[in-house]
């Protein structure tokens, strides 16, 4: 079983921390008649910044095990998808200057249907 190193363990107990304090700011500031919660402004601004504690200590976890952040781990080039369902390249019919049908475009040639016989 692997061990968790120590600042692996320092970042879960600092985000516990973080999120403890923030429910204990929360908890006193509940209206007990209302149940609403209402705080003043140096008690939000201490919110925020348990707030970024929180997400500081969950970067640096994420880190310490070694997950990419979403969006930036790209593709291996070596792997290949399935083959679609479409067809195959077609080679366009292009009119030549005597009414026939050709493969091959000329210059000076529109490219349209083939002639009715």
């Amino acid at each position: 079983m692997p061990r968790i190193s120590n600042g692996l363990k320092q970042a879960y107990d600092l985000q516990d921390l973080a999120y403890n304090a923030a429910m204990v700011l929360k908890e006193n500031n509940v209206d007990p008649t209302t149940g609403r919660l209402s705080m003043d402004c140096k008690t939000a601004v201490a919110v925020q910044k348990l707030i970024g504690a929180w997400e500081l200590a969950q970067e640096r976890i994420r880190i310490h095990r070694n997950k990419p952040l979403p969006g930036s781990l790209r593709p291996v080039s070596g792997q290949r998808r399935g083959r679609g369902r479409g067809r195959g390249k077609a080679m366009p019919l292009t009119l030549t200057g005597q009414g026939q049908a050709s493969s091959t475009p000329e210059p000076g040639t529109v490219p349209g249907p083939p002639p009715d016989q």
